[in-house]
């Protein structure tokens, strides 16, 4: 426990907690004029050496009683205890914090690495109104995230509790998913769903990257245009590409229904539940199909794959097929081009 520091450190807290919890008022021509205490700063201090913070290994207790913070709207050590402060951690070497209770952060900001939020043994969770900053290094939550959780910087974030909300990531770094989020939103950077990782909602791909890593996306994936899906290993549920995608790659895990709306996507690996190609390209290159393939438009390329379940290529759609193994094969009128030259059909 603290000594004769953390105590005076208590009684500036006691202030800040007055401070954070009450409004200021000013009686104008009989009308009182309320005015909200602002939001500050909190860097992550407990041996209160000031703005440059510090870290404490045996006393890392994050809630509203322990001064384990330098406000930088007072200049005074406190408690967090206003839940639109942003939680700033910047002293190098990082330690594990504990959440002494539910807490509610406006931000959290990661600018060196090496921390990790846990709870404190009874489930505490954080709540994250604002963005969630890695800047630097490899930082972890391994406390259950109560809200969504937006990812910025240019650092690694770890999410090993669990996000009930929505996981976005908007920076240039790193976010890897290793506990069950609600949905996936990737705008920029790269999103790593790995073992024990499970997104339970949609996943969508406006940018950046997605690879899928042993874990699961249970929900329906759509990668955009600007975006970028890789699945080496794991399930992914029903996937759609469209017009633009960077690139779309299956290359060893599970799929399922699979919808190309105009992009190129290549199966090197793995198993797909069906396909159906509207525009675009896919390339059966390996793996299997297990179900229909579908040809509506674009074209379904056969070098090395297999489609084990029915094939049909309708008008506008082009077929060709020099490597691997086809089943049962129906070509309609108006098909562009249907090649068979190496197949075992």
């Amino acid at each position: 426990m603290p000594s004769k520091c953390c105590a005076a450190g208590r009684a500036r807290a006691s202030a800040r907690v007055l401070v954070a919890s009450a409004t200021f008022g000013a009686t104008l021509g009989g009308v009182v004029v309320t005015t909200p205490a602002v939001a500050d700063d909190l860097i992550w201090d407990p041996l209160q050496t000031g703005s440059g913070g510090s870290v404490f290994l045996s006393f890392n207790l994050w809630d509203s009683t322990e001064p384990n913070w330098f406000d930088t709207g007072t200049g005074l050590a406190s408690a967090f205890v206003d839940p639109a402060d942003t939680a700033i951690f910047r002293a190098a070497g990082g330690q594990t914090v504990n959440l002494g209770e539910v807490v509610t952060a406006g931000g959290v900001t990661f600018e060196v690495g090496g921390y990790t939020i846990a709870d404190n043994g009874g489930g505490e969770t954080l709540g994250v109104a604002g963005t969630i900053t890695a800047q630097a290094g490899s930082s972890t939550i391994s406390a259950q995230v109560s809200s969504g959780a937006t990812v910025a910087g240019a650092g690694t974030l770890v999410l090993s509790g669990g996000v009930t909300g929505t996981v976005n990531t908007t920076g240039s770094g790193t976010t890897n998913i290793s506990s069950v989020v609600g949905a996936l939103d990737v705008d920029t950077g790269t999103a790593n769903v790995v073992a024990g990782g499970s997104v339970t909602g949609t996943t969508t791909v406006d940018g950046g990257t997605v690879q899928v890593g042993g874990g699961s996306l249970t929900g329906a994936t759509t990668v955009n245009a600007g975006g970028t899906f890789d699945a080496n290993s794991g399930t992914v549920g029903a996937l759609t590409a469209n017009t633009g995608a960077t690139a779309v790659t299956l290359d060893g895990a599970s799929i399922g229904d699979v919808t190309n709306d105009g992009a190129v996507i290549t199966q090197s690996a793995g198993t797909v539940a069906s396909v159906d190609n509207n525009s675009g390209t896919f390339n059966a290159n390996g793996g299997s199909v297990t179900g229909t393939t579908t040809v509506d438009g674009g074209t379904v390329q056969v070098g090395g794959g297999t489609l084990t379940g029915a094939t049909t290529v309708n008008a506008g759609g082009t077929f060709d097929a020099n490597s691997g193994t086809v089943g049962a094969l129906t070509a309609n009128t108006g098909a562009t081009a249907v090649t068979l030259d190496g197949a075992s059909i």
